[in-house]
């Protein structure tokens, strides 16, 4: 009804502020970020390194884009990336270790 009141007095959508889409954003991005090292993790304890390292280049993908936004004068951690690349090659190196060597 609301909407249909609107047409007819002519009212229209209030416009959101430009600092307030890019704060909104933001937080949508970082949820995404988080949501994909989510998935990453769940591939490495699943034991999917494949798609785990899919992943990975899919968070370093992320994170480099955010570095080119911020420009120079703010500093990205890529703390996560380094822990979460550390992580897989564990992971593969204990996976590796664990398969029975081909004896031909």
């Amino acid at each position: 009804m609301s909407s249909f009141i609107s047409r007819l007095v002519g009212l229209s959508e209030p416009a959101v502020p430009r600092q307030r889409l890019e704060r909104i954003n933001q937080i949508l991005r970082r949820r995404l970020d988080d949501s994909v090292a989510d998935v990453f993790d769940r591939a490495c304890l699943h034991g999917d390194l494949d798609t785990a390292s899919e992943l990975l280049e899919v968070l370093r993908n992320m994170h480099a884009r955010r570095q080119v936004r911020a420009g120079p004068e703010r500093r990205t951690s890529d703390e996560a990336i380094r822990r979460a690349s550390a992580d897989l090659a564990r992971r593969k190196l204990a996976q590796r270790s664990a398969r029975p060597h081909d004896r031909g």
